[in-house]
């Protein structure tokens, strides 16, 4: 079990509860002004953005907590942390009437009937420091917690502990790696090789594989170039190593058939991944049971802000979701908090990863995923015979792995290596992190995404409306009341005919749906509205047109 303690660790082995009053003695006092408490809560924060993990998020002060022989996470601050946490940076006084004094009448003018004493900070400035002082804290902004070395754009490698003040990252227990000052390309290519040979027993669907009699078991021909499947699982290895040097990268998802997936390996790819790139396996969460429990999770996992964030076992489902998108795409991310209706910002540099078996990306969500597909060729998956222990084998070897891969980065920052396809949001992860393993013979994992907006059962349903809509009308001005039953039957698919056949469609289902698509370009076809304006009440025409783009 993990016990959470701060990241400063409390008090050391050796220290007595005497040493530690002491010190306590040695901070500087705090006076609580009872006539003017906004003023002790600005002196507080004065106090507190001393420390060094306190921190701001985005939107509210945070604390770094690590969990023993785990990750270091943010937690977000409550009244009754920053109480706990003002008694480390000061000593609260109050003022107090010495008992036994003679009444006022009777004390001499020059005698003072009040002293300085101890005291417990008051929630009432607790509360005036959290909530009273949005943007006065004076705390440093995290963009991140890491456990691997910062990276810089010249191919430079940095190892930090505690908050980086040019990164904005929380740097914890990175390990001293002794990576080449400049790699060759048989350095890079030989760094490579040794990252496909240590993962070299995982089912790759479009791998090359042959049979190692002394596993027992299949694995990728080494002496091949690497397929799409694995090449996409090399630069995410890359991505997750240089996560939270990137401001922007996209998610990894490892899927499998929806009736044969279970047991390939695919969680322990993942966790296999993120020990290299963190030194340790991430926590996974499951989706709940609906869309809303899904977002809450995510976002309660994002703002924790670990190296890695586990989507696991999300079967036979659709990935689509608005906060996922947005900690994709941009940073600050736009989040949900728990017991909040509204959207705040949060800084982070996670790595999101899912798993699943009959996964399917919806059509705006496809440029955000590096997607690897796992087929073990045999009904049983699970009852591969492994050796046990290969976590712990990753632990062991992870400085090796991580020298590797960024041999590989640093040869790929220091070369003019060939560029692959753009990749709209990512053109600096391109660079960093897919570019080095297509020069050294890998696919790009852009290629597979006119397959998956292929497979979107949405960009299909649009393709089908859009080519009966053609074959009816052509590219006439027609209003949407207008359109044949066969393409009005595929916009509302909840349509029903009546006893003499006609259609009957939810009119302003119809109208939103077509509202929603102006301007959409699939399958060759773009859909555009005119709306005459010369009535007294604006009437909307819809246009079909063919354009010249190949279709994907």
């Amino acid at each position: 079990m993990c016990h959470e303690r701060s990241a400063r660790h409390g008090r050391k082995g050796g220290e007595n509860k005497q040493d530690a009053d002491n010190k306590g003695d040695e901070l500087p006092e705090l006076f609580i002004n009872e006539t003017n408490l906004p003023a002790t809560a600005k002196e507080l924060a004065r106090l507190i953005a001393g420390l060094r993990d306190f921190v701001f998020n985005g939107t509210i002060p945070a604390r770094i907590a690590i969990d023993d022989d785990c990750m270091p996470r943010a937690v977000e601050t409550a009244p009754e942390s920053v109480c706990v946490h003002g008694h480390e940076v000061c000593r609260p006084m109050r003022l107090k009437r010495e008992k036994g004094r003679p009444k006022k009448a009777e004390v001499k003018m020059a005698e003072p009937a009040q002293k300085l004493v101890p005291c417990t900070l008051p929630m009432s400035v607790a509360r005036l420091y959290l909530y009273g002082l949005h943007g006065q804290w004076g705390l440093k902004t995290l963009h991140g917690i890491t456990t691997a070395p910062i990276l810089e754009d010249n191919g430079n490698i940095r190892i930090a502990e505690g908050f980086d003040d040019n990164t904005g990252l929380y740097c914890y227990k990175i390990p001293a790696v002794t990576v080449p000052s400049n790699p060759t390309k048989d350095e890079a290519t030989a760094a490579l090789y040794r990252l496909r040979y240590f993962f070299r027993t995982f089912p790759y669907t479009d791998a090359e594989r042959l049979l190692d009699p002394d596993l027992g078991v299949e694995i990728v021909d080494l002496r091949k170039a690497p397929g799409m499947d694995e090449s996409t699982f090399l630069v995410a290895v890359m991505t997750a190593v240089c996560r939270q040097s990137l401001v922007l990268t996209p998610g990894y998802l490892v899927r499998a058939a929806a009736m044969s997936g279970a047991g390939t390996g695919k969680g322990l790819l993942v966790a296999a991944i993120c020990i290299l790139s963190s030194g340790a396996a991430p926590t996974a969460f499951t989706a709940g049971h609906d869309k809303e429990e899904f977002d809450k999770r995510l976002s309660s996992a994002l703002i924790e802000q670990r190296p890695c964030v586990f989507l696991d076992n999300y079967n036979n489902a659709e990935l689509h979701s608005a906060i996922l998108a947005s900690a994709l795409t941009q940073s600050p991310a736009m989040v949900r908090r728990m017991g909040q209706s509204s959207m705040t910002p949060l800084y982070t540099r996670t790595f999101i990863v899912v798993t699943g078996n009959g996964v399917t990306v919806a059509e705006d969500q496809v440029r955000r995923w590096l997607i690897t597909e796992f087929d073990a060729r045999t009904e049983n998956p699970e009852n591969r015979k492994f050796d046990p222990g290969f976590l712990d084998t990753v632990r062991g070897a992870r400085t090796d792995l991580l020298t590797d891969a960024l041999t590989i980065w640093r040869w790929g920052r220091q070369n003019n290596i060939a560029q692959g396809k753009p990749l709209g949001s990512y053109e600096v992860w391109s660079q960093w992190c897919r570019d080095p393993i297509l020069a050294l013979g890998g696919r790009d994992p852009v290629d597979r995404n006119a397959e998956t907006k292929a497979a979107d059962p949405l960009r299909q349903r649009m393709i089908d409306i859009f080519e009966a809509w053609w074959a009816h009308h052509g590219d006439i001005l027609i209003k949407a009341n207008d359109l044949h039953a066969d393409v009005l039957g595929l916009i509302d698919f909840k349509a029903k005919s009546n006893d003499i056949g006609e259609l009957t469609v939810n009119r302003q289902w119809v109208a939103g749906y077509l509202r929603s698509k102006i301007g959409a370009r699939v399958g060759g076809f773009l859909l555009s509205q005119v709306k005459d304006t010369s009535r007294t009440r604006p009437v909307a025409f819809y246009k079909l047109q063919q354009t010249k783009e190949p279709i994907p």
